[in-house]
This record gives C-alpha cells, structure tokens and sequence, in this order.
C-alpha cells in the first residue's frame, strides 16, 4: 500500500517527481503533448515534459507488434519527455464478458483475452525498460477510462488492475489507473487498485458532437473530479488525457480558446485539487483518424493546430498559459509542525499548529500507520477539527497538511489516537427491600394473625408500613422489638370471605416517614383455613 510516489520508484522519476509529489508540490503545473509531437511542441514554444502514445491490443503481432511503440519511445527520449503510456487494451469493448470470456475488437479485429492482456503488460514493461532504460521516468496508463461497461462496478477487475500495477512496479516503471468522467460514485469500487496506483489518473474529452451542453465547463469539470479523487483517495492528481475539439470550425475553434483560457485561469483551483501534471490528446489535427471512435469527426480536431501546421485562436491561450506557469514564483507550502489528537466517544479532535500564509488545510485520516490515507476534511479553515462517526476501539491515523496559494504542503507528522465509549454509569442502587415474616407465601391461616414484616437496613424510626388485601385500604402497621424490631399489626381473617377460601393477595407498603413516599412493596398469597 503506497501514498503518492513509492519509494522505489521515486528514485527513478527524476524530473517527474517534481511534478506529482506532494512533498514538493510548490512546483508549477508540467504539461505534455503526444510523444510524436513533443519536439514539434518545443520548437513552436511550448514547454513540455510529458509525451503520450497509445498502445493497445492492435500490438499483437498479428497486427502491427511494438514497432510502432518503440519509435515513439525512442521519440520522447530524444525530445528529452517523460512517457505516458495510454495502455488501453480493452479499450471501448470493456465489459465482464469480455474481460472474461474474450472478444473481437471492434476497430482493431484482433481477439483480446485476459491472458493475452497479461502477457503484453509484461511484454510492454520489457520493452520499456529495453528502449529507453531504467530510471526513464515513464509512467503507464493502466487501461484508461477502464469504468464503462459494467467494469464499473465489477469488483474482480480491482484485482486485475492491482496485478498489472505490480508488472510495471517491479521493472520500476510508475503505473496510474485513470477514471473516465463519470459515475464518480462508483470509484471506490477500485480501492485496492488506488492504492497500488502511484497517482490518480483523471480525463475529459469534450466536443460538440457529444457535449456541446457541458463543452464550456470543462475547467470546472476537471476541478471536481481531481477534487473528488483526492477526497476518495488521499493522492496526487494526474490529467492523462484532456482536449477540446475544434469541430465544427471555426465556430469551435473559438469555443476550444475559450475552454483553454479558463483552464488556464483556474490553475491555481487545479493544484490546490491536488493536480500536478496535465497531457493535452494532441498537438496537431489527425485527418485519418478514424471516425468510428466515440465522438466521430471530432476526433480529428483534437489539435491546437491545423493539419497544415497552421496554429488555432487555443494554440497561443495553451502556450501564454504554460509560459505564465513556468514564470510564476514558486510558493512553498510548509506542513504544520505539530498535530494533537485526544480520543472522545466514535470520535478524535485534532489539533494543529498554523503553517505560515496558509489559507487553509487538509486532514487525512487512515487506518493503518504510515497510510494510505483518505482526505476527510478538505480546505478546513482554522488550527482544529472533530472526526465524528468512529468506530471505538479502532486506532485511527491523522495527518495535516497546508494549502499556500493553490500550493499543497507535505504531510505533518502522524498522530494516531483510539476513540473509546464512555465507563458505564454505575448501577442504581437497589431498591429497598422487604422482608415478610408472617403471613409466609402460599400459607392457609384462620382467626387472628400476627401480620409481621421489617424493610431491610432501615431503622424502625425512618418508615411506616401498612397492609392492604386486594388492593383495599391501608392498615397502619405498629413498632414491636419481640426477637428483633420489625412492624406488626393483628389481623382477624376469619371474615374474609369474598373469594372463599382464596388467594387472598397481602401486601406490605412502606412509606417514608419524612416525606410519604412509597419506598417499597412486597405481596404475599395466602389461603383461608376453615
């Protein structure tokens, strides 16, 4: 279980690990491009540090092998980026059937099957670390937008995932899985896979063919969902894959300026959601692509220039934004240098020491020492906070850090705390008692008798007693000390007659002789003898 960047990975990232730890989070926002364009990117003034290619089931040697994938490998590492491998094997016809059964693919015309799928993960690790080394700094897109289909809530594919993380961790390659935009509340579905994924991989792709209602939130939209991958998750974000198409032009031409503009506005909300690095589809319009992918024609107009080369309005809005990032003074974040907990009943309140210019903080909260943790209070204003709904007897992990300028600090230390119940009130004490000598339970009597009873551990003085049969009237009941001092009253029987022979219910009364409050009772059953 890892949070952010393991550590043997970390090691390899280089000027990757800038861009994602939070750790060092005060660095401005990486972008990146397609990898075959990374270096057409550069030359046009765009600063990149990120090249993305696809690389899926068409791999197959039946098909088109790694040939393909090794040039653009070998093209980001000339243009001196990181690659992003959009590993989409399953790609649009992800389903449990198909993951489990195998099936054709729709574009491509190969069969995909599980194992197949395993076998290229390790085969794609291999060639990875064979092209460009160890220590490249690339990071794998395990099966982008894998959350459609039924996949999306089909908790065995959370353990197919987890696996294939492992096949790029153990080549020390970075593995990141990566939600599509939508029924964000199944993402928990994946928590072991999150916890395995270096960082939490998000996407949007708009266009006016699919999404002309939505096509001008798209900043908002990737706040939210970074937003909600950090509350879920606890992790560094990662944009794999965002675009705007221009389709139809020029109309959405001035649209996609638009969308790029306040993106770029909005930096700052982005990495405070945690967003560290961010890869536009591509730099330049694909008229081959094929218009059997989800958003038809659009998908050739993805670029911020036109085939010709000729640059659109959103390419100099992409490129003001990047230099605006790469200029801006960095901020640094300090994490706050204490944090208290003090354990209540299903509750923990923290409390923590203010970091300097912060506007605000996040507290995490794990089970387990050391994390992963989950944010649970994200952008809490003030030094305090109460963690309600615990489970007592569960030993919980806190740790806060500091949002600076839209800049997220490291982790304070850890506090670990263990809510615990409330002791028990202590038992009332009993209610007074009383012993009946005569008449005893179930007896048969005659004439008169000597009705004889005492309220134990009381003296004499401090209570009355009556009797009373059958709910009637109250008899006083006298002091007498013969054998030991008790209450006692002569009773005649003998004309007791309403239920024959009986039962005849008595019962003893005490009262308080201060206040007249009945303090204890005790009925006997008897029988008349005749």
């Amino acid at each position: 279980m890892r949070i952010g960047i393991s550590g043997r990975v970390c090691a390899m990232l280089g000027l990757l690990l800038a861009t994602v730890s939070p750790a060092i989070a005060d660095t401005p926002m990486r972008f990146g491009m397609d990898a075959a364009a990374a270096a057409k990117a550069k030359t046009n003034g765009l600063a990149m540090t990120y090249g993305s290619l696809w690389a899926g089931s068409w791999n197959q040697p039946e098909k088109y092998g790694w040939d393909g994938i090794r040039t653009q490998l070998l093209a980001a590492k000339a243009a001196g980026v990181a690659p992003v491998i959009q590993w989409w094997y399953w790609g649009d016809d992800i389903s449990p059937s198909c993951v489990e059964n195998g099936c054709t693919d729709r574009y491509q015309g190969v069969f995909k099957t599980k194992a197949t799928w395993y076998r290229m993960s390790n085969e794609l690790a291999d060639l990875i670390v064979s092209t460009l080394g160890s220590g490249s700094g690339a990071i794998v897109i395990v099966e982008t937008e894998f959350n459609k289909g039924g996949i999306e809530t089909y908790e065995p594919f959370d353990g197919y995932l987890t696996d294939h993380e492992k096949i790029f961790h153990d080549r020390g390659i970075a593995a990141v899985i990566s939600f599509g935009n939508w029924d964000s509340q199944d993402w928990p579905t994946f928590d072991r896979a999150a916890a395995g994924s270096d960082l939490m991989g998000t996407m949007i792709l708009q266009s006016s063919v699919r999404n002309s209602t939505t096509y001008l939130t798209g900043a908002d939209m990737l706040i939210a969902q970074a937003q909600q991958l950090q509350q879920m998750f606890g992790k560094p974000i990662f944009v794999t894959d965002f675009a705007f198409s221009s389709y139809p032009e020029p109309s959405y031409e001035y649209e996609q300026d638009t969308v790029v503009k306040d993106i770029f506005a909005k930096m700052p909300q982005l990495r405070a959601a945690g967003v560290r690095g961010m890869v536009w589809r591509m730099l330049v319009d694909d008229p081959t692509f094929d218009t059997n992918n989800y958003h038809g024609e659009a998908e050739r107009h993805w670029g911020l220039m036109r085939a010709d080369g000729s640059r659109k309005l959103a390419f100099t809005a992409f490129q003001n934004g990047i230099a605006a990032e790469t200029a801006a003074p960095t901020v640094t974040a300090t994490a706050p240098a204490t944090l208290t907990a003090t354990a209540g009943n299903g509750s923990v309140s923290l409390s923590w020491t203010a970091s300097t210019n912060a506007s605000s903080y996040n507290v995490k909260s794990s089970t387990t020492k050391g994390g992963p943790y989950q944010t649970v209070a994200a952008g809490a204003t003030g030094t305090t906070s109460v963690q309600s709904g615990l489970v007592n007897g569960v030993t919980y992990y806190f740790t806060v850090s500091a949002n600076v300028s839209g800049v997220e600090s490291a982790n304070s230390p850890e506090v670990a705390a263990t809510p615990v119940a409330p002791a028990p009130a202590p038992a009332p004490a009993p209610a007074p008692a009383i012993s009946v000598w005569w008449p005893t339970p179930n007896v048969a009597v005659a004439g008169t008798q000597p009705f004889k009873a005492l309220l134990n551990n009381a003296q004499l003085s401090t209570y009355k007693m009556y009797w009373q049969v059958d709910g009637g009237q109250l008899n006083v009941m006298k002091d007498n000390y013969t054998d030991a001092p008790h209450k006692e009253a002569s009773v005649y029987v003998g004309s007791w007659s309403w239920h024959g022979n009986g039962p005849y219910v008595v019962n003893f009364v005490v009262k308080s002789a201060t206040t007249g409050a009945v303090l204890a009772q005790q009925p006997v059953t008897i029988y008349i003898a005749r």
